[in-house]
């Protein structure tokens, strides 16, 4: 039995808590707790699910409540095109900078980003140890690994 943690973004709608809890009361399961949040859209809930359950069955619910209807899935569209971020300011140079260490490029076979020591194992972007001055370097540095790891 493992515990599984659901972030879910539910309708407003009339009995859309009974619908969720029931497809676990069905399967013999109680909900160990659960929480609903507004989000910024308010025809929309957040809903937060933890249970304990067969993993099996978590998958079955996790397979059902991933069916969303066009509509849903058009306003998902809606709010990724047109989620903005504003730039209030910078830290300075000083704090311009990624994340060090890492896998050592020795390690690393170049043409494939495959490690040596482990057959089929790639990686990219931060993972390896490899940083460059700000400036898009490091974008540059994740992009052209994760295409030779995809390859």
């Amino acid at each position: 039995m493992k515990q599984t943690v659901l972030s879910l973004l539910v309708d407003n709608t009339s009995g859309v808590l009974s619908r969720v809890s029931g497809m676990f009361s069905r399967r013999g399961y109680n909900i160990d707790s659960l929480s609903v949040g507004i989000t910024e859209n308010p025809k929309y809930s957040r809903m937060t699910v933890a249970v304990t359950g067969d993993e099996r069955i978590i998958t079955q619910i996790k397979k059902t409540m991933l069916q969303i209807k066009t509509e849903e899935r058009k306003h998902l569209l809606d709010v990724l095109k047109h989620f903005t971020l504003t730039v209030t300011g910078l830290r300075g140079f000083d704090e311009a900078i990624i994340t060090g260490g890492g896998i050592s490029v020795k390690e690393i076979n170049p043409q494939t980003m495959e490690i040596k020591k482990i057959k089929n194992l790639r990686v990219a972007g931060e993972i390896i140890d490899c940083d460059a001055l700000t400036g898009g370097f490091n974008l540059q540095i994740a992009w052209s690994t994760a295409y030779m790891a995809a390859q």
